[in-house]
């Protein structure tokens, strides 16, 4: 499965092929409960993948491997008839890879709202598909106090690299939050689930100092992989709260999300921000084989505040 998503200008996409899916959490479906694992050598590794956008592609290029891109062609080979708005990008590794396949791709109008159609026949019959994408402009009301709530990961998979990532990153987003109107406070999850503070507290240079040593000190330690049971947990945090009182909050989850019990996180997840009022729950993935699903956290929460 590979992920698509906006590489953070309007004209560019990036493209994620994962090439390993690492082991879940908790109980499978029973479809998978009897499947056993496959292991052969595999000496060597093969992409083939061709683009067709609605404007010119001006570029595609890759930080995480060495790929060949033809422009103007939906194949390795150079088109006779060069058609700007295609292009095919191609990898040959003779080993095994190690991290996943990231391709950033630049069209012309990418930012503007688009319809292709795609027709299929077969036989005396014509079918069309359409995929019709609508660009959002955004005029957001200024937030003049926001409660900042982030849920970390300290589950065993967690261990090494991606614990050490989770605290950088901790550290630079806590000392870049809005200095007014700000609460925050720092919850762990693992098989179980704890908060640095009762409540979140406010924003100031004691609870930051207090914040930064706790950081510095997180480790997965914490066992399983208890999403749902996690986030119910920051959820009735907020419940317990004056309504009258309550802040806008955004809930951050940082997690590699290799856990099997997802149903039910999104299900909560939609409940909750429908629910209650100002509640928006984004997802930051670690690690080269994060579960693609979790990246879903963010869409629900936009969709239903």
């Amino acid at each position: 499965m590979s992920i698509i998503a906006h590489a953070g200008t309007n004209d560019s996409l990036r493209i994620l092929i994962p090439t390993s899916v690492a082991p879940f959490y908790g109980t499978p479906p029973a479809t998978l409960r009897d499947s056993r694992g496959v292991s052969y050598p595999a000496p060597s590794f093969e992409l083939s993948a061709a683009f067709q956008m609605a404007g010119n592609i001006t570029s595609i290029t890759s930080d995480t491997h060495s790929v060949s891109v033809s422009l103007g062609s939906l194949t390795a080979e150079v088109a006779s008839d060069f058609n700007p708005t295609r292009a095919h990008v191609s990898l040959r590794a003779d080993k095994l890879l190690t991290n996943d396949i990231v391709l950033e791709l630049k069209s012309v109008g990418l930012d503007r709202p688009r319809c292709l159609v795609q027709r299929r026949v077969v036989g005396n019959e014509t079918t069309s598909a359409l995929s019709l994408t609508l660009v959002p402009r955004f005029a957001a009301t200024p937030i003049s106090s926001q409660e900042y709530i982030f849920l970390v990961d300290r589950s065993g998979s967690m261990s090494g690299g991606r614990i050490r990532a989770v605290r950088d990153a901790l550290q630079i987003m806590v000392r870049s939050l809005p200095s007014k109107g700000t609460t925050f406070n720092i919850f762990s999850f693992g098989d179980r689930c704890d908060s640095l503070w009762p409540t979140s507290v406010p924003y100031d240079k004691e609870s930051v100092t207090n914040a930064a040593s706790h950081i510095d000190h997180l480790d997965a330690n914490y066992g399983g992989t208890e999403i749902a049971r996690a986030l119910q947990t920051v959820f009735d945090s907020r419940k317990s709260a004056d309504s009258a009182t309550q802040k806008p909050a955004a809930v951050f989850v940082l997690t590699d999300g290799e856990a099997w019990d997802l149903d039910r996180v999104f299900a909560n997840v939609a409940n909750t921000v429908k629910d209650v009022r100002g509640t928006r729950v984004f997802v930051l993935g670690v690690g080269n084989q994060v579960s693609t699903e979790v990246r879903i956290f963010e869409s629900i929460s936009l969709s239903r505040s």
